[in-house]
């Protein structure tokens, strides 16, 4: 069984590396001394479509006793062949921004930083990532390797190579029909992000040529807004755009407008988005797939070990329920200080506010926070429930499945917005429940002169909404600081308010 030989070479469940092992078996290879001991070992895979379509390093490590013997460099040599003759456009690596050593050998090797991936590693805090890449040779003119210039987010990396496929066949062929629009867009969604202007303004286009009454125009519309409010869609703003100019067109009132963060009242038409709550079947077709979700081995679980998770397990059914569930290195790092004093004091003051109030805690946490001041640290597990995990588990997994497990009046305490944990829900009203479960129950914590404010969930569910047959949409602009677009989460100052005008 493969074993890491080097701290900084991530380690996973045991599924894992069996997955691994049993699509890319080629990608798989162990360099082992006369005597039998393994040296090191290389792991990978190809993915990708089209013009993304290269290989991939999971893992590479060598044994401290046998470095300095360009083991390393033969080992990447074997997986370039390798994705050579999978006709791979280039190999790609993720490597810590710390890891000097080991960038200075890929560089050596002919990799280049083609882009940097914000808080990819987990730790105290996390850490950003490189991601490495050099061209193979059938990509001729190097296009692969031209550096980006804005870093992107952990999850964006996760959809964009499918992204990108089902963009460049939009754009080079025309669609003519609203269910090859609808698919288009479900299989970007289903692919972790949702696909914007592209496929949308072909949906309405459809419409635009095969409807001439204004009537028929709007029922089909409705369509897509509701499409829009299912998959709980933060639109791009082009896609606004392009829906305030149709809507205008039928005779619409039409307005951009901004959502009130306490009342949920819309600026332009008064009207108050309501609060979206889960029906007991909801929540319960919610739970029961969290408890599949604990097999090991599971998309949930992947950094998890098969004794962690069984510890979890039985912590959970002998101290569940709870009032609320607090993610504790989250809620630390808020304070904004690497300084553990400080960091556990505005954990302490946060656990004092709901002890206030009586609510039985979960605090749920890293195993390297027990290395922080002792007394505070006591005083925490003594009002409170508590469990650490492994420090290269994923603690987030284990904070919502808390929750969702506790039962369907628990809360939860995080500034984390769970973006990609939604999409690990392959169904689209999984993924649709979970988010409104989120923003029902979702407290967050921000720092305010070093001390904690509190904010509670929302009185309203911040998706797209029909209220008295007119529509809200949020719409979420380019960030210009990153290169990103939007990942799901509405902006409330970003919102489209579109109303049939006799309802004025």
């Amino acid at each position: 069984m493969c074993r890491n030989l080097d701290p900084l070479t991530e380690t996973y469940g045991l599924s894992f590396y069996t997955q691994y092992l049993a699509h890319w078996p080629e990608y798989f290879q162990v360099a082992e001394s006369p005597s039998g001991e393994i040296m090191g070992y290389i792991m990978g895979k190809a993915e990708g479509l089209g013009e993304n379509w290269h290989g991939h390093v999971t893992a590479l490590t060598v044994s401290p006793d046998y470095r300095r013997l360009g083991l390393a460099a033969t080992l990447m040599s074997i997986l370039e062949d390798v994705s050579e003759q999978k006709k791979a456009y280039f190999v790609d690596l993720f490597v810590r921004v710390s890891n000097k050593v080991a960038i200075n050998m890929y560089k050596n090797l002919g990799y280049i930083v083609y882009r940097t991936v914000l808080e990819y590693y987990s730790g105290d805090p996390d850490e950003d990532a490189y991601d490495m890449r050099k061209a193979c040779s059938r990509d001729v003119n190097k296009t692969s390797v031209i550096p980006l210039a804005h870093p992107v987010r952990p999850e964006e990396h996760e959809y964009q190579l499918s992204l990108q496929a089902i963009e460049k066949r939009t754009t080079t062929r025309r669609l003519n029909r609203r269910n090859e629009a609808v698919k288009v867009i479900q299989s970007s969604l289903n692919k972790k992000r949702p696909l914007q202007y592209i496929a949308y303004a072909e949906w309405i286009n459809y419409i635009l040529r095969k409807y001439k009454m204004n009537k028929t125009i709007v029922k089909h519309l409705d369509e897509i807004c509701v499409h829009i409010a299912r998959n709980s869609v933060t639109i791009d703003t082009a896609t606004a755009e392009k829906l305030l100019e149709v809507y205008t067109a039928v005779g619409w009132s039409t307005q951009f407008s901004k959502i009130h963060k306490q009342s949920g009242q819309c600026n332009s038409c008064k009207e108050t988005l309501q609060c979206l709550k889960l029906s007991m079947e909801e929540f319960h077709k919610l739970q029961n797939n969290i408890k599949e979700k604990l097999i090991v081995g599971s998309d949930l679980f992947l950094k998890t070990s098969p004794d962690e998770l069984q510890r979890f397990q039985k912590f959970i059914e002998k101290t569940a329920p709870y009032d609320i569930v607090l993610d504790s290195l989250n809620i630390a790092l808020a304070v904004g200080t690497p300084n553990s004093v400080q960091r556990i004091s505005f954990l302490k003051a946060v656990v004092d506010q709901f002890k206030r109030e009586n609510k039985r805690i979960l605090l749920l946490g890293r195993n390297h926070m027990l290395k922080w001041p002792r007394q505070p640290l006591d005083y925490l597990r003594r009002n409170t429930f508590s469990f650490f995990t492994d420090n290269l588990s994923q603690d987030d997994p284990y904070f919502i499945t808390a929750a969702i497990l506790s039962g369907p009046h628990t809360d939860i305490v995080s500034k984390d917005l769970l973006r990609g944990h939604m999409f690990l829900l392959q169904d689209e009203e999984l993924r649709h429940i979970f988010k409104r479960w989120q923003w029902q129950h979702q407290w967050m914590v921000f720092a305010n002169k070093g001390r904690p404010q509190i904010l509670p969930p929302l009185k309203f569910t911040p998706f797209a909404q029909k209220l008295n047959d007119g529509w809200h949409l949020p719409y979420e602009k380019e960030a210009q600081s990153t290169g990103q677009v939007n990942i799901g989460v509405p902006d409330l100052t970003n919102w489209l308010c579109l109303r049939p005008k006799q309802n004025k």
